[in-house]
């Protein structure tokens, strides 16, 4: 059994599609079986603050180095909120149309992130 799961995992993850089902900071899930539609990198010295309206759940998120953050698209476009040591920069992602999910993945190195538009 966990050769077949093991298996189909590789077989999605080689056709583009995510296959992710654990919970991150956000309690929020990605489905299984989402494809990726659009991703951009951007960089951010300090914490990405995810813009309220972007998102429709109601806890505040917040993506530090190191973490990742996934969530249910509440509005277009995605906006997020570089906070750093100095001055604060907010920036801005256009989902495709049938965008449904948002993750938000930072190294635990580096200033760099990925943001990534899922759906079905």
């Amino acid at each position: 059994m966990r050769i077949g799961i093991a298996l189909c995992s590789l077989l999605a993850t080689l056709a583009g599609c995510a296959v992710t089902t654990t919970a991150d900071n956000t309690g929020a899930r990605l489905p299984t079986g989402v494809t990726l539609l659009k991703s951009d990198k951007d960089s951010c010295a300090g914490v990405v603050h995810v813009d309220d309206r972007s998102s429709s759940s109601s806890r505040e998120i917040v993506v530090r180095s190191g973490e990742n953050a996934s969530f249910k698209v509440g509005a277009e476009p995605i906006g997020w909120t570089c906070i750093g040591d100095t001055r604060a920069a907010s920036e801005r992602l256009s989902c495709p149309e049938r965008t449904s999910y948002v993750r938000i993945t930072r190294p635990s190195a580096g200033e760099d992130f990925l943001v990534e538009c899922y759906g079905s």
